[in-house]
């Protein structure tokens, strides 16, 4: 009897010690003027939310010895490491350098459609080719930070462009008026220029409100963060040195207060917000 006793009573302190501590993180947020939901011990404080979540998978921690090296992942003298040898890989040089790739896997896409479309079966990932551009220099990495970095940016990459483009071709098959004009725009530019390279795409203006309106739209990531070196107060405030502050990328690209119709796919909604201007 003594010892169940015992057990209960440990299991009774470490829970009152549990309690008080999530008390205690909850009063920062009053002392830093921070609107939030005070925790109740029904909910376990709010793990019961986490618990109970459908969509476990987001508060699942990424890990392993590459991953937790790659450049999201790192903060401090180890990210201004990483960080400077990976930054001219985004040089507007770097980038015109791979021009040719984008073509050629442009042209490997439209051989692979035209195969499918005589109702010939096809491996896509056979028929067109995928090249990885080796362009950084991985001076002073380690082989952990080297082979993270570069999952990374498979990752960051690939995935991002892919679900830009799905959602861009859902957007215009959907919107074909839209689709029509782009198609317009871009036979006047290859009639004038005689093609599409790094130097004239940018002239495609409609082609890029519609890819800019599709990420305002499906954004391939839902949240950004960022962690403060350093103490700081911002309209009233206080964000705390090492204080994660999440922006809610969906949030603000679907709140009525800034764009109009935020559900509808309106290619010239930037323009509107910026110059308070439509297209005709």
């Amino acid at each position: 009897m003594s010892i169940i006793l015992g057990v209960f009573s440990a299991f009774g302190t470490i829970i009152i010690m549990l309690w008080l501590h999530i008390k205690h993180k909850w009063k920062l947020l009053e002392k830093w003027n921070i609107p939030h939901t005070k925790p109740t011990f029904r909910n376990l404080g709010h793990m019961r939310n986490v618990l109970l979540a459908k969509d476990k998978n987001q508060f699942l921690k990424v890990g392993g010895p590459y991953m937790n090296n790659s450049v999201n992942n790192t903060t401090g003298q180890q990210w201004k490491r990483i960080r400077s040898p990976l930054s001219p890989s985004f040089s507007s040089g770097k980038l015109k350098q791979m021009a040719s790739i984008v073509t050629s896997c442009t042209q490997n896409t439209i051989s692979c459609l035209k195969l499918a479309k005589d109702g010939n079966r096809i491996n896509p990932y056979a028929q067109i080719k995928f090249y990885i551009f080796a362009c950084v220099t991985f001076s002073g990495l380690t082989r952990n930070e080297i082979i993270g970095n570069a999952i990374f940016m498979l990752i960051a990459g690939n995935d991002t462009t892919e679900t830009t483009i799905t959602f861009l071709l859902y957007n215009l098959s959907t919107h074909p008026q839209v689709q029509e004009k782009i198609i317009k725009e871009i036979d006047e530019v290859v009639a004038r220029e005689g093609d599409l390279n790094y130097q004239n795409v940018n002239k495609i203006k409609i082609s890029d409100m519609c890819v800019k309106e599709t990420l305002r739209m499906y954004a391939p990531t839902l949240r950004n963060a960022r962690c403060g070196q350093k103490d700081m107060r911002i309209k009233g405030f206080l964000f705390p040195k090492n204080v994660i502050i999440d922006i809610p990328l969906y949030e603000i690209h679907h709140d009525p207060d800034i764009w109009d119709k935020p559900c509808e796919f309106r290619p010239e909604s930037l323009l509107v917000l910026v110059l308070g201007i439509a297209l005709a």
